[in-house]
C-alpha cells in the first residue's frame, strides 16, 4: 500500500537563512581503546557498546529542508558465530542523495587496529524495488575484537518512523537526537521502558535527546510478539510554527484520510463507469438482494479475473487500463473495488492498518507509518475482507492484522463534495471456534504383522485450512500428490499413506465456513511396540506432534499468539479380538486456565469410554485469547504442555 502525502509548501521557506547541519563533521575518537566489560558480558555472544543515532534537519541554500542522517556503533563480538553476523555492514540507500563520510575499524584483543579501505565498499542494486544498499567487509576482525563504524548520511526527510533500540544482546549506551530548526516541532513517544525523549530549544534548533541509555537482552520467544516488546523510540514532524502560527498539526489522520480517498476515488474513474457497470452485469448482481452475497460476487470475479502487479507505473493506478488490461497495482485494485460498490450500491469504509507482528498500530500516536494494508469493512455485517490478498475470502483478512488498530475511512458525500471522514478503531481478534484442526481417528490393528491401520479424518477451519486451500486446486495432480503425502507425515510421524484425498479445497469458500477435509488410509508400524505378550501402542503420537514450552531461561515476554484457535479430537480405538486394553487411566488430562469471572480461557482435556471392544478418546483443546500477561505464563505453559504430554501415552494391549 502507498502512503500517500502532499507535499507541503512550507517545507520550502526561503525567506529563511540556510541552516547549517551541527554533525556535518561529526567524528570518532582519534585514538580508540578497547573497553572493559564485566564477565557477564564477555560471556555474551555479542555485546552492542555503543549506539548513537542522529536525525538533524536543516533548511539549505534554497530554504528546502534536508536531513543527515548519522550512525555511530562499537560492536564487541565473542565467538566465531559474533564475527560472522557482524564483519559485513550493510547501508540502505533508500531516499540518500550522498553517503557523506564512512569510517570503519577494528580493534583486535591484542589491540591491533585496522581501519577500512575505502576501495572495498560495494554497491549493490536491487532493481525490483528501485533501491539499493552499499556494503562493506569489516577487516581484521577476530574473536574479541571490537567492531567500530560511523556513517554520514543525506537524504530525504523522514517525517515519521522509528528506531529500535533493544536487541537480542546487551546494548549499554545509547544516544538518540533528532535535531530540527526552530519551526520544526517533533513528538516523540517511548515504549516498553525505554526512557522519554527531552527536548530543549537553543541556538535556534530543537534538540530532542536521549542520552546515556541502556537497553538489556530481549531474546526471541515462542508465543510472544517480539516487535511489540522491543524497546523502540516512534517519532513524527507534528508542527511547523511558520504556518499558521504552529495551530494546525501535521500529518493528522484527517489529512491522510483525505489523501487516501482522493486517491483511491480519481476523477477520471467516472469516465469508466460505463464499463464497470457492464461488469456488474457479468458478475449477476442486479439479481443479487443480500449485501453479503454482492460483497462475496465482487470479491471473487476481481480476485478471479485481475492480477495485482508491484509496479510504481502509473498506468496500474488508472481505471481504463486496469480494465482493459486486468492488471493493477495494489492502490489500483482499490480504486476498482471502490468503483464497483459505488455503482452497485454497497456500501463500505476502507481500512488502513499495520502487520502487528512487525509493527503494532499504537492508538495514541498518530503515524502514518501503520498505514500498510488495505481492508474493507462493511457496516451491514460488521465484516471484512483484504483486497491485495488474493488467497483469502470474505471475511478472512491476514491473522496478522486482527487484534489490531486501524484507520477506518468513510466515504462521506455532501452536496457536490466527495471526501471522507475517519476513525482509528480496533480489528478484533477471531474466534477459536472459526479457526480448528480437527481429527476424527478409527485405529485397529493387524497384530499378526503388528501393524496399526488408521483412517483419519482431518478438518482445517478459518486459519488452519486457508494456507492450504489457497493454492491447492491451481497445482499439478502429481504436485497435489505431494503435499498430501507430507501433510499426513506431518499428522502422523512414520505413518505411510495407502490413500489420501483432499476436499473442499476450492478456494471461493471461506474456510471459516467450509473447513478444508483430509481423508486419510494409512498404516505403521513405529505406533505398535511388542513386550514379550502384550503390545505398547502409543496412542498419544496419532495426534500429532505437539508444540511444547519448556523454559530454560526466565521468561521475559507476555504471551501473545497469531490467532485463537481450537483442536476437537475424537479416536475411536478397536481392541482386537482376543486382547484387553489397559493403562486407560493415562488418558485423563486437564489443564485449563481462568480469567477473572471464571470463565475458561484456554483448556486441554481428555477422557475416554469403553463400549465393549471399541475404547472412543475425547479431546477438546483450545485457546480463545490472544494475550496473557507474564504472570500468567505458566499456567498457559502447563496448558500447552498437557498437549505435548498427551503425545507421550500409551496404552497396553495384552492377551486375556
Amino acid at each position: 500500500m502507498k502512503t500517500y502525502f502532499i507535499i507541503l509548501s512550507f517545507f520550502f521557506i526561503s525567506f529563511l537563512s540556510s541552516g547549517k547541519f551541527d554533525n556535518l563533521d561529526y567524528n570518532w575518537e582519534k585514538n580508540p581503546v578497547r573497553h572493559t566489560l564485566t564477565a557477564d558480558e564477555e560471556q555474551e555472544k555479542t555485546v552492542r557498546i555503543k549506539d548513537v543515532r542522529i536525525l538533524e534537519y536543516a533548511y539549505n541554500d534554497l530554504g528546502t529542508l534536508e536531513m543527515l542522517h548519522v550512525i555511530h556503533k562499537i560492536i564487541r563480538v565473542n565467538n566465531d558465530a559474533a564475527v560472522d553476523e557482524n564483519n559485513k555492514v550493510f547501508i540502505s540507500m533508500n531516499g540518500v542523495s550522498e553517503l557523506v563520510e564512512i569510517n570503519v575499524r577494528s580493534i583486535s584483543k591484542s589491540g591491533k587496529i585496522t581501519e577500512l579501505n575505502k576501495n572495498n565498499i560495494k554497491e549493490i542494486e536491487n532493481e525490483e524495488k528501485n533501491q539499493g544498499y552499499k556494503i562493506f567487509a569489516i577487516e581484521g576482525v577476530e574473536v574479541g575484537s571490537e567492531i567500530e563504524y560511523f556513517y554520514i548520511l543525506k537524504r530525504s526527510p523522514i517525517r515519521y518512523g522509528r528506531e529500535y533500540v533493544q536487541f537480542e544482546n546487551i546494548n549499554k549506551d545509547i544516544t538518540i537526537k533528532i535535531i530540527s530548526p526552530e519551526n520544526l516541532i517533533f513528538e516523540t513517544k517511548s515504549f516498553n521502558g525505554f526512557p522519554q525523549m527531552k527536548d530543549t530549544l537553543h541556538s535556534k534548533k530543537h534538540f530532542l535527546t536521549i542520552e546515556h541509555a541502556s537497553a538489556p537482552s530481549l531474546l526471541d520467544e515462542e508465543y510472544a510478539n517480539y516487535e511489540r516488546n522491543r524497546m523502540r523510540i516512534e517519532y513524527r514532524l507534528s508542527y511547523n510554527m511558520y504556518h499558521n502560527d504552529g495551530k494546525t498539526k501535521l500529518y493528522t489522520y484527517a489529512e491522510v484520510s483525505k489523501n487516501i480517498y482522493n486517491n483511491t476515488h480519481p476523477a477520471d474513474a467516472a469516465k469508466s463507469d460505463k464499463a464497470v457497470l457492464k461488469l456488474i452485469n457479468t458478475m449477476g448482481l442486479p439479481a443479487l438482494t443480500n449485501q453479503e452475497d454482492k460483497i462475496k460476487a465482487i470479491e471473487k470475479y476481481v480476485k478471479d479475473n485481475f492480477v495485482i502487479v508491484e509496479s510504481n507505473a502509473e498506468s496500474f493506478d488508472q481505471l481504463a487500463y486496469i480494465l482493459k488490461g486486468k492488471q493493477a497495482s495494489e492502490t489500483g485494485i482499490v480504486i476498482l473495488y471502490n468503483k464497483i460498490f459505488e455503482l452497485a450500491d454497497v456500501k463500505y469504509q476502507i481500512v488502513a492498518t499495520s502487520n502487528r507482528m512487525k509493527l503494532p498500530f499504537d492508538e495514541t500516536f498518530e503515524s502514518w507509518d501503520y498505514l500498510s494494508n488495505y481492508v474493507y469493512y462493511f457496516n451491514q455485517t460488521g465484516k471484512m475482507f483484504a483486497p491485495t490478498k488474493i488467497g483469502m475470502r470474505y471475511p478472512m483478512i491476514p491473522y496478522s492484522w486482527i487484534d489490531n488498530y486501524g484507520l477506518f475511512i468513510k466515504p462521506v458525500v455532501v452536496g457536490d463534495i466527495k471526501s471522507a471522514v475517519s476513525e482509528v478503531k480496533y480489528i478484533p481478534e477471531n474466534s477459536y471456534k472459526e479457526s480448528y484442526d480437527n481429527l476424527d481417528i478409527t485405529i485397529s490393528f493387524k497384530m499378526d504383522d503388528e501393524k496399526v491401520l488408521i483412517d483419519l479424518n482431518r478438518s482445517l477451519g478459518g486459519y488452519s485450512g486457508n494456507p492450504i486451500v489457497e493454492f491447492y486446486d491451481e497445482i499439478s495432480d502429481e504436485d497435489k500428490a505431494k503435499v498430501l503425502k507430507q501433510l499426513a507425515e506431518s499428522t502422523i510421524e512414520d505413518a505411510q499413506m495407502i490413500s489420501g484425498e483432499a476436499t473442499n479445497t476450492n478456494k471461493d469458500n471461506c474456510t471459516f465456513y467450509i473447513p478444508l477435509v483430509l481423508h486419510y488410509k494409512m498404516e505403521s508400524t513405529s505406533l505398535l511396540e511388542s513386550a514379550g505378550n502384550k503390545y505398547i501402542f502409543n496412542l498419544g503420537k496419532v495426534i500429532g506432534e505437539q508444540s511444547q514450552l519448556y523454559q530454560e531461561k526466565e521468561r521475559k515476554q507476555p504471551v501473545e499468539s497469531d490467532y485463537n484457535r481450537s483442536y476437537i479430537r475424537q479416536i475411536v480405538i478397536m481392541i482386537p479380538d482376543g486382547y484387553s486394553a489397559t493403562n486407560l487411566d493415562k488418558l485423563k488430562f486437564l489443564q485449563e486456565m481462568k480469567d477473572a469471572t471464571g470463565k475458561v480461557t484456554c483448556k486441554f482435556q481428555s477422557d475416554y469410554k469403553v463400549d465393549g471392544n471399541k475404547v472412543t478418546v475425547s479431546i477438546e483443546e483450545y485457546y480463545s485469547q490472544l494475550h496473557y500477561s507474564l504472570a500468567e505464563f505458566n499456567a498457559y505453559k502447563n496448558v500447552i504442555n498437557a498437549a505435548a504430554d498427551f503425545n507421550k501415552v500409551t496404552i497396553l494391549l495384552q492377551k486375556k
